[in-house]
């Protein structure tokens, strides 16, 4: 009686553990088109477009903190070196790219 008893149970576990990982293949199923169809709806943005584009950089408040002179006589320049050099210090490198 106790030998049909854990037979019993483990037939009941065995079977409950392929039921789940069916779940889980089916839900994998699930998150991956949803990843695939957000990706296939979100606009495309690439530095190589904005370069492209003849846009200027913003400039952002509150970069003001760091001034290094350069040898330039426009003022805009300098702006944008100071500010390309705040947000390279501050790990924003695309950013400070664009400012640079």
């Amino acid at each position: 009686m106790k030998n049909l008893l854990q037979t019993c149970l483990l037939i009941f576990l065995l079977s409950s553990c392929t039921e789940k990982s069916k779940n889980n293949q089916e839900a994998a199923k699930t998150v991956d088109d949803i990843a695939q169809s957000a990706l296939l709806c979100a606009p495309e943005v690439t530095d190589k477009a904005w370069y492209t584009s003849g846009k200027k950089a913003p400039f952002f408040k509150g970069l003001e903190g760091i001034h290094f002179p350069i040898s330039t006589k426009n003022v805009e320049t300098q702006r944008y070196f100071d500010q390309g050099l705040m947000l390279s210090f501050g790990f924003n490198h695309a950013e400070a790219g664009r400012s640079f």
